[in-house]
């Protein structure tokens, strides 16, 4: 098969399974064409184009008209090709469009929709005519994050034709899997200091948190970083909040696993891939029900998920994670991030695409779904035979 993707730019959080594809025996060729390679943003955050271009993987950056048209109707009948950012990306939208005309194999790669804040209503009623509109021309919907098969059902797509997936990132080079100093907590946070991450929301909840046996570390900069600069102060949080600005990902990646417990508690947040970068190298996460990738947090070995409105309940779990910081499982969690590597997300692409076109196999479950699965079966097992 051939697998083509049309994105924005070389996401990190793609890329691992991008070059897994390209490497599969399964996958005769992997085509990736983006708008451009990277933002300069995201290039002074450290990304990096990291892209292993080979025989089987080729990398296409703002093509013309014409380049568009002849990597469409290239091998049509063995293609699959992968719509991302169809509203939002120029280049996506057209090669869309473009492919209106050809018999192809059409699957779009989404997120769920903000449907938060003051725009709410109108941001809804827009984003379910378009959804709508363009639905009966794409074949599969893989929709990232905990909502978001919710709302593509609402705007029409049928359940069989929808599979939640997921974001990856690399192979951490060393992950800190050894015990750490457990005499006390270590919180992290890792974002922009903006409105819609939330950290105003934690910093409150930490403030009513009675047991003293915690630090918090804040990594990111933002528009708000003078307010929450002035909150840790008007909260008495200063010897315990630190607000360390922006660092590289590579340093970034060194310091994550110093810590127990990652908390993102996003008012919104389409995915959050600092959840995956907490999970390989063994951390708790605790976020809120309006973060994507809580759909990760299978059970309370993982972490825990707040709803966004009730302060108290995030309180209560900070509370409760403090208590109880000597049954954090490092080595559970581990093996629970290497089902979420590149490999393993790109053979459940594959998998996806041999279920549904081809009527091979059984429908396949998302990897954090087939990881619970395993340790029920497991247990089952060993209860046998006791």
């Amino acid at each position: 098969m051939r697998i083509v993707f049309w994105e924005n730019i070389v996401s990190q959080h793609k890329l691992p399974y991008w070059n897994a594809l390209a490497a599969s025996n399964e996958v005769t060729k992997f085509v990736l064409i983006v708008e451009e390679l990277l933002y300069k943003k995201l290039e002074k955050q450290g990304w990096e184009n990291n892209v292993n271009e080979t025989a089987k993987f080729e990398l296409h950056v703002n093509p013309s008209e014409e380049k568009i048209a002849r990597l469409l109707q290239e091998d049509m009948p063995n293609s699959y090709h992968v719509f991302s950012g169809i509203k939002a990306i120029h280049l996506v939208y057209n090669a869309f469009q473009q492919s209106l005309k050809y018999p192809l194999h059409k699957l779009l790669l989404t997120e769920t929709v903000n449907l938060n804040g003051s725009r709410a209503i109108t941001r809804r009623l827009f984003s379910f005519l378009i959804e709508r509109r363009y639905q009966k021309h794409y074949d599969i919907v893989l929709g990232s994050g905990s909502s978001t098969k919710n709302w593509y059902l609402e705007c029409g797509v049928k359940p069989e034709n929808f599979y939640s997936f997921l974001y990856s990132i690399e192979d951490l080079e060393v992950v800190n899997s050894n015990p750490i100093d457990i005499h006390q907590l270590k919180f992290l946070f890792i974002g922009q200091l903006i409105e819609r991450k939330g950290l105003d929301i934690l910093l409150k909840s930490l403030s009513n948190v009675k047991n003293t046996n915690w630090t918090l570390d804040v990594f990111g900069e933002g528009e708000d970083e003078s307010a929450i600069a002035t909150l840790v102060k008007d909260l008495q949080l200063k010897d315990k909040v630190t607000l360390n600005g922006v660092v590289s990902n590579k340093e970034l990646r060194n310091l994550v696993g110093q810590h127990h417990v990652l908390i993102l508690p996003s008012r919104f947040d389409g995915w959050g891939a600092v959840v995956n970068e907490a999970l390989a190298s063994g951390l708790k996460v605790i976020c809120s029900n309006k973060c994507g990738a809580s759909i990760l947090i299978i059970n309370d070995k993982i972490g825990h998920v707040f709803n966004i409105n009730n302060q108290d309940e995030l309180t209560q779990m900070l509370e409760q994670t403090i208590t109880k910081k000597d049954n954090i499982d490092r080595d559970y969690i581990l093996e629970f991030s290497n089902r979420l590597k590149g490999e393993k997300v790109a053979q459940y692409l594959i998998d996806i695409i041999n279920f549904h076109y081809k009527n091979k196999g059984e429908r396949p479950l998302p990897p954090w779904e087939k990881f619970q699965l395993e340790k029920k079966n497991s247990v089952n097992i060993q209860n046998s035979i006791n």
